[in-house]
């Protein structure tokens, strides 16, 4: 667990969940975050088809900068996907 992060943020304890049928509306939203997933990953694929092969275009980055990048994408999808479910 991040020993940085505000409490707000931290995961919770998932240790003691039990196991269940998912209720219609939780299947619709578990359904609907894949759907985000997927068309999210999409767009970055169609993104990265259009991006050059060439090693001199390359931008090299730093691991710590890599790992920003990739927290920056996980956040803006669970954005997105709360922004779906207020709707």
């Amino acid at each position: 667990m991040c020993t940085s992060c505000p409490e707000a943020d931290r995961l919770p304890d998932t240790s003691e969940l039990q196991f269940r049928d998912m209720t219609p509306e939780e299947e619709r939203a578990f359904t609907y975050a894949l759907d985000c997933l997927r068309t999210w990953a999409a767009q970055l694929s169609a993104g990265a088809d259009k991006l050059s092969d060439r090693a001199a275009d390359a931008r090299p980055m730093t691991p710590r900068q890599i790992a920003k990048d990739r927290f920056q994408m996980v956040d803006s999808l669970a954005h997105a996907m709360q922004l779906g479910f207020v709707r």
